[in-house]
């Protein structure tokens, strides 16, 4: 969990410079929880990668042959999902 403190008091919520982020952590969030949900509906269990290491591996592969950010990358998969 994170806690924000508002220094910030001349200046509306929504002008903040990581509100944006905020919200998308939000939803991301959100999602998180509508996929356990899915999960658990159709008694799946989820559970993390057998090889962490060979995962972090694939995604490096994975920016290296999109040739783009991680960020770019993340938002392109964010709008394919809600497509």
């Amino acid at each position: 969990m994170v806690h924000y403190v508002d220094l910030n008091r001349n200046v509306l919520p929504n002008e903040l410079p990581f509100t944006q982020l905020l919200k998308r952590a939000e939803e991301t969030c959100k999602k998180i929880k509508e996929i356990e949900q899915i999960y658990d509906d159709f008694t799946v269990e989820l559970r993390a990668p057998e090889n962490i290491p060979k995962m972090k591996e694939h995604i490096a592969q994975l920016l290296a042959n999109t040739e783009v950010s991680a960020e770019r990358l993340l938002n392109k998969i964010e709008a394919d999902i809600n497509q």
